[in-house]
């Protein structure tokens, strides 16, 4: 017995020793795929190894740094966050701050650059300076991305190009050129012509792609022209044309070395690349990311040449003569960090450089930058430009502008975005409907604050800009407000209008700030995702109005919210001016805003269905701007007030009738926080119908009539609407009357038979009927009609 079990000993032994080898084995494996760039190959390699030793602070670091070289920041940040050895692995808590922050966790980032640089001052590692200098500057990017939530940003039409400009791979440095129209890109697509394996990425080598739009889709340009001489074998890319486009610089990397070449047009050729003079490529270094002035004598471009102020810095270059550059200067202490600055784009008009940096305060890693003629402290040029990852490549054209993000959301790795250079839009918050992320989380009160990570104490009179509310089961709707201001100088900015919109982009509802910069939406009812938006003067990108949000709230309500309707008011045909009795409702409804501050009232402006769904849109909203201004100069305030441009939706009576029609041009009263009674109903005038008649009708008096209907007159015309007294009718007699005097006159339905050479047009010309509603009204498919048929009509 003693035997077998020394055998079973020997065999677990041998066992162990084997399994030691095999992860020996994966390790050198590994370790040889990371240090040639090819970081997937060894995420295979450790992550093997890892379930061998599934405890290991080594496979875990290392994992943690395949991860975040390859850009995958949320695998990175989990790898990391399993490394406790600070002594063995000193970086590890500064990546792990660092993931964090590209994983959109600030607060934490913040906690843990903090912790690092604690602990660097004891450890005394390699360079530790260099790296707790660095944890400062991102730590001091956290707090800026936290501040700058606070802020409003400007929307600029920001969106992600489609397919093909945009693939499953690595694409970026789109320069734009054409009036915008066609744009020159960077891609390791499987098209590209060099053949060879870019083993960091695991993709092609990158080329030099061209693309057209129509201004709704995007298309390679296929051109006989030898464009693509530019492309070889290596990497080939992030250039940029001459402002006539008679020139092309771009970058070619021919192993560790990157060099910046040209090409020009001859013959309505492309000519052979030529590699520019030693002044600005130096043997064993890198040069690349050209761009050029205005005027085609100024070259910037990025090296990591001795003598820098760290790892890749940006110079420029004057032109001596035909493509003879003078030896680059250096940008200087302003642009260029201890780090890494990128991509370079020179505005000659406005004198202003942007570029890309890791060495300045910013959301992510890489973050755009603009310093006026490259003398002055860089500004951060925000959101939506920047996010949480990494930006670059920034690039304008006439209208459009482009940059390049690994952000969430897109089609691969780096992929392309493009921007108007003017905007009139802000958003100020997005109101998310979700789920509590921590099931312990309670909110007990009524108010609902911004709580999707915490100010630090310096930003103390500050909300967030994105606001997420939690526990919905527990309230029935919402409302929202805030406070608008000059950034400068701090002055209340009244009469600006304030967007509510639906995730799909779609505009819900329209208010405006009063005098104090106060605005505020009531009963936003809990079942999407919201965002706010502010509506002010066209900027450029590079005047941008300072507009600030301030003392931003959001309140949830248990109980349902109090919804009434005020009483309609009517329009003309194809007219917004008010008629005599509109403005005797107005009168009403701007004394009930004034005695009660608490409620709101939405203005939904109709018409009827003669005219363009467009036309109507527009009409609608002037109807809807014309009652806002009358209660305006009535003394309402901006706040209580909600315009909502409805066109021809949800009709109250058939568009058949002129009556009905009537019914349809009108704007409609949502009273939100009180209940109210209307005084008086509408009512339709029928022909022949008479003053006295009606009044005698409704056991009122004649003058009781003119009075509520501001007439001068006794005269009344048929089809126009007249304002009656509720004494003594039921409360909801309103829209009772409306539907009965609409549908008094509808027409009888008939039959017809169909003739030989009749249409669905002429059949609805001998009816005096729409197309759409003899359609409608025979469930009539494709158009088709034939003799013989017999048809429902309703003839005039």
């Amino acid at each position: 017995m003693k035997k077998v079990c020394l055998f079973f000993a020997f065999l677990l032994v041998c066992a162990a020793v084997a399994d030691a080898q095999t992860t020996k084995k994966l390790r050198a494996l590994g370790d040889e795929a990371f240090k040639a760039h090819h970081y997937q190959l060894a995420i295979d390699y450790y992550t093997l190894a890892s379930t061998k030793e599934p405890a290991s602070q080594e496979f875990n670091y290392k994992l943690g740094e395949s991860y975040r070289q390859s850009f995958r920041y949320k695998e990175a940040e989990s790898k990391y966050s399993l490394v406790t050895d600070s002594k063995g692995h000193p970086l590890a808590k500064f990546y792990l701050a660092l993931t964090r922050k590209m994983n959109n966790k600030y607060q934490e980032a913040i906690s843990t650059f903090d912790s690092f640089i604690q602990d660097a001052s004891k450890l005394k590692f390699t360079d530790h300076e260099l790296f707790v200098e660095q944890a400062t500057i991102e730590k001091a990017g956290c707090v800026l991305a936290i501040e700058r939530t606070a802020l409003p940003f400007r929307q600029h039409n920001f969106k992600l190009l489609p397919a093909p400009v945009n693939t499953s791979f690595n694409d970026y440095a789109a320069f734009p050129y054409d009036n915008d129209k066609k744009i020159v890109i960077t891609s390791g697509r499987t098209e590209s012509t060099g053949k060879k394996e870019d083993t960091q990425l695991g993709e092609s080598y990158t080329d030099c792609f061209r693309f057209e739009t129509d201004s709704i889709n995007w298309s390679e340009t296929k051109l006989d022209d030898n464009f693509d001489k530019t492309n070889q074998s290596f990497h080939e890319g992030t250039g940029s044309f001459t402002s006539n486009f008679s020139k092309y610089y771009f970058t070619r990397c021919d192993g560790p070395d990157c060099a910046i070449y040209y090409t020009k047009i001859l013959n309505s050729k492309w000519s052979e690349p030529v590699k520019l003079n030693e002044a600005i490529n130096v043997k064993g270094t890198e040069s690349k990311h050209p761009t050029l002035s205005v005027t085609g004598d100024t070259l910037f471009f990025v090296s990591n040449r001795s003598g820098g102020m760290g790892m890749n810095d940006i110079y420029l270059s004057v032109v001596k003569g035909e493509d003879n550059w003078s030896t680059p200067k250096n940008l200087g202490i302003h642009i260029n960090t201890k780090f890494n600055e990128s991509s370079p784009f020179f505005l000659s008009k406005e004198k202003i450089l942007v570029f890309s940096s890791q060495g300045h305060a910013g959301y992510g890693g890489f973050d755009i930058f603009l310093s006026s003629n490259w003398n002055d402290k860089p500004e951060n040029i925000g959101k939506p430009f920047n996010s949480e990852v990494d930006d670059m490549y920034f690039s304008l054209g006439v209208k459009k502008g482009f940059i390049t993000s690994n952000r969430p959301g897109g089609l691969g790795n780096f992929d392309i975005y493009s921007f108007d250079i003017e905007s009139e839009k802000s958003i100020i918050a997005d109101l998310e409907n979700l789920k509590p992320a921590d099931s312990t989380e309670k909110i007990s009160t009524h108010t609902i604050s911004s709580i999707n990570t915490v100010p630090p104490t310096n930003i103390t009179d500050k909300e967030l800009g994105r606001v997420t509310t939690f526990n919905m089961s527990e309230f029935n709707n919402l409302s929202i407000r805030g406070n608008l201001y000059d950034c400068e100088t701090g002055k209340p900015q009244e009469g600006i209008d304030v967007l509510l919109v639906n995730e799909q982009g779609e505009l819900l509802k329209t208010t405006t700030s009063n005098a104090d910069g106060f605005f505020r939406y009531t009963n936003i009812l809990m079942d999407q995702r919201y965002r706010i938006i502010v509506k002010g003067k066209t900027t450029t990108l590079l005047n941008v109005q300072k507009l600030c949000v301030k003392n931003l709230k959001v309140d949830g309500f248990k109980e349902k919210a109090i919804v009434t309707k005020f009483e309609n008011i009517y329009f003309d045909f194809d007219q917004w001016t008010l008629r005599p009795e509109a403005t005797k409702t107005l009168d009403a409804l701007s004394e009930l805003c004034k005695s009660n501050l608490a409620i709101q009232i939405e203005i939904d402006a109709y018409t009827d269905f003669v005219g363009s769904d467009q036309y109507n849109d527009v009409l609608s909203k002037k109807r809807g701007e014309t009652t806002y201004n009358y209660l305006l100069q009535n003394g309402v305030d901006r706040s209580s007030l909600v315009v909502n441009a409805k066109g021809e939706q949800n009709p109250l009576a058939p568009n058949e009738t002129p009556a009905g029609r009537q019914l349809n041009r009108r704007v409609e009263f949502i009273v939100k926080g009180a209940s109210v009674n209307a005084v008086a109903s509408t009512y339709i005038i029928e022909s022949k119908m008479t003053l006295y008649s009606l009044a005698k009708k409704y056991s009122t008096s004649v003058d009781e009539l003119k009075r509520l209907n501001g007439l001068t007159s006794d005269h009344i015309e048929a089809n126009r609407p007249l304002r009656i007294p509720l004494v003594g009718q039921p409360e909801d007699s309103n829209q009772k009357s409306y539907m009965a005097t609409a549908t008094k006159k509808s027409v009888t339905i008939e039959s017809y038979l169909v003739k030989t050479g009749d249409t669905i047009f002429s059949i609805a010309v001998k009816s005096n009927m729409t197309v759409e509603r003899l359609i409608e009204l025979n469930s009539i498919s494709n158009n088709r009609i034939k003799p013989g048929q017999t048809l429902k009509i309703e003839p005039r």
